[in-house]
């Protein structure tokens, strides 16, 4: 499967955390540069995101580069991180063969609303 480029590389990252810091709600779908259910994932997290009104974006993290997935405090791939005013208030990790699925991100994307939308 080819893996289809995101919005920011690798090396991107600190561009990256940059606009989290800028951004009053956003969730960011962290993909390995080699995860097929990332990949595959990736298109639904955008969709479900835009249905919900939350910013989305996404960065892949090099598999092999320890270095990275610490720095997300990752632990597999996929991930998303929802960040509210430039700080992590929520995560759903994938689950091993399996990724993550349309209808679980949904759920949780609502499950999460701020305080301030939910009123």
């Amino acid at each position: 499967m080819l893996v289809p480029p995101a919005d920011y590389a690798p090396h991107e990252a600190d561009a990256l955390r940059s606009r989290l810091a800028r951004e009053p709600r956003i969730a960011v779908l962290l993909r390995s540069t080699i995860c097929p259910y990332g990949a595959a994932f990736r298109q639904a997290f955008f969709e479900v995101s835009a249905a919900q009104g939350v910013a989305a974006t996404d960065l892949l993290v090099e598999e092999r580069d320890h270095a990275q997935w610490d720095a997300w405090g990752m632990r597999i791939s996929p991930t998303v991180l929802l960040f509210e005013e430039g700080r992590e208030g929520a995560r759903l990790e994938g689950r091993p063969l399996l990724g993550l699925t349309r209808q679980r991100y949904a759920r949780w994307l609502s499950s999460t609303a701020s305080p301030a939308r939910a009123r």
